[in-house]
């Protein structure tokens, strides 16, 4: 009896070790620090910054264009407006109706949409399950030059690279 115990303690100590490997390995803690960011602002941010910044960002970009943050690859999220920047997303995709704002990719996707309809700009989040609008932005109230002041504090130069 207590040879069966001590052999099934052992094989759950080992068979836990190697779930909490995977679970390192496969990003576990950065996933869990994503999330909790994500969770944070879509609870507590100030949406109505974070959609001003990101319709100044796609009025002024024009083109289909994918900012990154951590690696070696053409735009940075770090060029984008602050109220943007300061939430550390994974990555920030834009395009001429709309911005994707994602904290996470591969197998669990969650962040961010901010899309141009007929007549409003609306803000939502999303996770692999679930979407949820957060707010919506009159067209005549987000033109350029209303979104010049504060929240869309940086310039993007869509013709030279930031790095």
């Amino acid at each position: 009896m207590k040879r069966t115990l001590k052999a099934f303690l052992i094989i759950m100590l080992l068979l836990g070790g190697v779930v909490a490997f995977f679970f390192v390995m496969m990003g576990g803690p950065s996933w869990m620090a994503r999330h909790h960011r994500f969770e944070k602002f879509v609870k507590t941010g100030d949406h109505a910054a974070i959609a001003q910044a990101a319709i100044a960002v796609i009025q002024q970009t024009g083109a289909a264009r994918t900012y990154y943050s951590s690696d070696n690859r053409t735009f940075k999220v770090t060029s984008l407006p602050q109220a943007i920047s300061d939430m550390r997303p994974s990555y920030v995709y834009v395009e001429p109706t709309g911005m994707s704002i994602e904290f996470c990719g591969g197998f669990d996707h969650f962040g961010f949409n901010i899309r141009k309809d007929e007549d409003e700009w609306e803000l939502s989040w999303y996770t692999e399950h679930k979407k949820q609008r957060l707010l919506g932005l009159p067209l005549e109230k987000t033109n350029t030059a209303n979104l010049a002041s504060g929240n869309a504090d940086r310039k993007i130069d869509p013709s030279s690279p930031q790095r």
